[in-house]
């Protein structure tokens, strides 16, 4: 049996269902595995995946910007804020050219490391001041 004080609650409770549009401005940052263990196969079914939710994504410099990164042995930037923040169908195209290099070992640190130094870093291109970041 339920305390009617936790009843009431629960009854007049009520959640708002948050949209993109909540959340924006955003600068996002899209990490992939390029490590050997990925094959090319999955890393390109992963760029494909990847490729669709961009283009579901409200993609706009004012916005929400994109870029991307490559986990791997060397962990890079694949493209910045600033290339990928125009639309969401220039997004899918950039994530379309990241090639699959394969590195030795995966290296979640280090990528995690290129993101915030060299994306969301004040300074770096495209990275607005004030504005949330995120890392997928």
């Amino acid at each position: 049996r339920t305390p009617n004080h936790i009843a009431t609650a629960t009854a007049t409770a009520t959640a708002t269902p948050l949209t993109c549009a909540d959340l924006l401005p955003t600068d996002s940052v899209f990490v992939l595995d390029g490590s050997g263990s990925m094959g090319a196969a999955k890393f390109n079914r992963v760029k494909d995946l990847l490729q669709g939710f961009a283009l579901t994504l409200p993609v706009q410099s004012d916005k929400l910007r994109v870029g991307a990164v490559v986990m791997e042995t060397n962990s890079h930037v694949a493209f910045n804020l600033t290339s990928g923040g125009q639309s969401s169908e220039a997004t899918s195209q950039l994530i379309d050219r990241i090639s699959y290099l394969p590195g030795k070992a995966s290296a979640t640190g280090q990528a995690l490391d290129v993101a915030r130094e060299e994306l969301l870093a004040a300074g770096s291109p495209g990275r607005r001041a004030g504005v949330r970041s995120v890392v997928f």
